[in-house]
This record gives C-alpha cells, sequence and structure tokens, in this order.
C-alpha cells in the first residue's frame, strides 16, 4: 500500500508539474479531480498509522500560508497553495515543511545561477510545482 500510495503522489506531483511548466497555472479541475487521491493516500496513512487527523489538519498550515500570501502580495499562486495543502494532507506537517524546504533550496540555486548567467531577472515567472515536486521526493526517498 506505502508503495501504491508513493506512486500515486509522484504521478500527481509529475501531472502538476508538467501542467505548471508549460501554462504557468493550475486549472482548478484538474485540482478537484485530485480529491479522490488525495483521500485515498490519507486513509492509507490512517490506516497504516503514519498520520493521524490531527497530523493532517497540521499539515494544512504552510498550505494555507500560502493561501494567504497569494492573497495578499499576489507573488504565489493559488495552485501552488492548494497543492500545498494536499501534500500537507498526504505527508504530515512534517513532510510538507520538509519539501518546502528542499524545494525553496532548489528554486534557489536554479535561480541564483540563471541570475549569474544573465538568464533570469527579478520580473522572470518560474514555475515552482517542478520544484515542489522535487522537494516531495527527495523527502519521500529521504524518509523510506
Amino acid at each position: 500500500m506505502e508503495a501504491v500510495k508513493i506512486m500515486l503522489l509522484a504521478l500527481i506531483m509529475l501531472v502538476f508539474s508538467i501542467e505548471d511548466i508549460f501554462t504557468k497555472r493550475i486549472m482548478a479541475g484538474h485540482l478537484i479531480a485530485c480529491i479522490p487521491a488525495v483521500a485515498f493516500c490519507a486513509w492509507i496513512n490512517i490506516c497504516l498509522g503514519q498520520i493521524t487527523i490531527s497530523g493532517m489538519v497540521l499539515g494544512l498550515i504552510p498550505g494555507i500560508l500560502m493561501l494567504a500570501a497569494a492573497g495578499i502580495t499576489g507573488q504565489v499562486g493559488t495552485g501552488d497553495a492548494v497543492i500545498c495543502m494536499m501534500l500537507g494532507i498526504m505527508m504530515g506537517i512534517r513532510g510538507v515543511i520538509a519539501a518546502l524546504a528542499g524545494s525553496m533550496f532548489l528554486l534557489d540555486t536554479v535561480v541564483m545561477t540563471g541570475m549569474a548567467a544573465g538568464k533570469v531577472n527579478r520580473k522572470t515567472v518560474v514555475p515552482y510545482i517542478p520544484f515542489l515536486s522535487a522537494g516531495t521526493v527527495i523527502v519521500l526517498v529521504w524518509v523510506h
């Protein structure tokens, strides 16, 4: 069951990464379509004793903060925040924070390298979900 959950999570993140790279946005319909998969992963986590319901609720906090940042600054995508909440439900607070930290490290490295090479400037829109996906994979490989 654990392998099914990891493969499902990886597939979801791959699809959203491709969508973010090519369109620079995440379609609301695609997010809604993932609700059954998120519920299935949450059910597996509860059955395996890997997370509690309170752990899932705590896992929503980083995504809620991102959603607030999206509303206040407009610099964070709403889709990014919703995907972060989905990850929080599936991975818990520790997992989603580790994935966010890994993604920010990777994003900063790529952007700084791009700036040094003159390919990226402050106005360049960089899709975030591919980096969040990579951070999630790092966490899943590191934990398992």
